[in-house]
């Protein structure tokens, strides 16, 4: 964690040298038909490959960082993350840029932001921008919305009595169980000491018989068997996932990318419980 806390700190103090305030917007999770579809297209397509590149996590320990630094942090609640982002930067802000290599933000109707596709932190301080240029080939034009969308400031990790979750490891074909599943009693637990009786819980899975990614869809009923782990985090991930060796046929990064997903996976459930920052966990049992 030293690494991307080091690099966040650099480009926020940097920005500032540059007099620019440093906002971050990030998805909590996908609203819209539109992005439902790019999400589930883009799990399967990752099951298939093996794929895992964003860390198990990743977007809550994102958000813990920027917070750290000082920085105003939105999760995005009832609209998707491209349009709370294009509505604060046209509407909330004056001259803002948004700093994204997404060319979707260039299809909104009316916007008055900048679009930059990456950044340079100058030795020394200052922020150089690189502009991202207009797409040969725009995304459909989009509306603006009509009023400024709802953001919280921390990720929800149950909201409305659903659960949804993504690919867990790079492994999840060669696991012949989802990781997500393992973890079902503990977050019977979370339910529990939150107070909420039952989640439909939605994951991916991979079938081995049909060779295809299939979608998990179950009721799971809150139980305070195993509540004691939700504060002893690496207990709770020796319990679930004990130690075993890294298969012949796995490389070494995907070995090590699947571990940090699963010490998430498990860290994530604990800190909701225990009210705490998911990085804060990572940081002190690290």
């Amino acid at each position: 964690m030293k690494i991307p806390c080091s690099r966040i700190r650099n480009f926020v103090k940097s920005a500032t040298y540059s007099g620019f305030r440093v906002v971050a917007f990030l998805d909590d999770c996908a609203v819209s038909e539109e992005a439902l579809a790019k999400t589930k297209e883009r799990q399967v397509r990752n099951i298939h490959k093996g794929a895992r590149r964003v860390p198990q996590g990743s977007t809550a320990i994102l958000g813990d960082i920027f917070e750290r630094c000082g920085c105003s942090v939105h999760y995005s609640k009832e609209r998707d993350n491209d349009d709370t982002l294009a509505y604060y930067a046209s509407v909330h802000y004056a001259n803002a840029v948004v700093l994204s290599a997404d060319k979707d933000f260039f299809r909104y109707t009316g916007h008055t932001y900048k679009v930059y596709e990456n950044f340079r932190v100058i030795i020394g301080g200052g922020l150089e921008l690189v502009e991202k240029p207009p797409p040969m080939n725009p995304s459909s034009e989009r509306v603006l919305p009509d009023s400024c969308p709802a953001t919280t400031g921390e990720m929800r990790f149950v909201s409305g009595g659903k659960l949804s979750k993504g690919v867990p490891t790079p492994l999840l074909k060669q696991l012949g169980i989802s990781p997500h599943r393992v973890l079902q009693p503990l977050r019977k637990a979370l339910y529990a000491s939150l107070k909420v009786s039952r989640v439909i819980e939605s994951y991916p899975e991979w079938n081995e018989d049909t060779r295809q990614v299939t979608w998990c869809c179950d009721k799971v009923d809150a139980d305070l068997k195993l509540d004691y782990l939700l504060r002893k985090p690496l207990q709770a991930l020796d319990y679930f996932f004990p130690y075993t060796e890294k298969p012949k046929s796995v490389t070494d990064e995907d070995w090590s990318r699947h571990n940090f997903c699963m010490k998430s996976l498990v860290f994530e459930i604990c800190a909701e419980a225990q009210g705490r920052r998911l990085l804060d966990l990572f940081l002190e049992f690290s």
